[in-house]
């Protein structure tokens, strides 16, 4: 089911607060090219995308280690150019495959269990989302070219999805 609204925000020029940092903890021994998502699992290790090295890294913060999780392709277990990954119930995790143009289901094992695509009616291609609202719905981005004839506006159409 779909649920259609309208998002617009209005920013003002210096109105991002600045934050502060004290020194980090633990220093990670790994060159990121281009981190997309992270989303911090129950027992505090965290999961790294990274969308040009197409990897899903396993961060253990408490000591620096790092590991590669599942593997690149296109395969049902497999995704290309990860980007947001988000907490589900049961420490599950959704993880945005663009390259593939659908979702991975990441189990508490670190294990993908499935993969689907988002189709939107009367949309033409499989929508990435950009996130998930707190009752698990996906909330995804119609493109502006699709929606919108003529003129560029500085608005976009969200739909909220509900995968049953």
């Amino acid at each position: 089911m779909i649920f259609p609204f309208v998002v617009a925000l209005q920013l003002q020029a210096g109105a991002v607060p600045h934050l502060g940092f004290t020194h980090p903890t633990k220093v990670v021994d790994h060159d990121f090219t281009q981190i997309r998502g992270l989303r911090e699992l129950a027992d505090g290790r965290v999961l790294v995308t990274d969308r040009i090295e197409e990897k899903l890294y396993l961060l253990k913060p408490t000591t620096g280690a790092l590991q590669t999780i599942g593997r690149t392709g296109s395969g049902p277990a497999e995704y290309r150019l990860p980007t947001g990954v988000f907490a589900t119930p049961g420490d599950s995790s959704v993880l945005m495959d663009e390259g593939n143009s659908r979702i991975a289901i990441i189990g508490p094992d670190l294990r993908i269990v499935r993969t689907f695509a988002l189709m939107i009616p009367e949309v033409p291609m499989s929508s990435g989302p950009r996130g998930r609202d707190a009752n698990g719905r996906y909330l995804a981005q119609i493109p502006g070219w699709f929606r919108h004839r003529g003129p560029l506006r500085d608005s976009v159409t969200i739909v909220r999805f509900d995968q049953k």
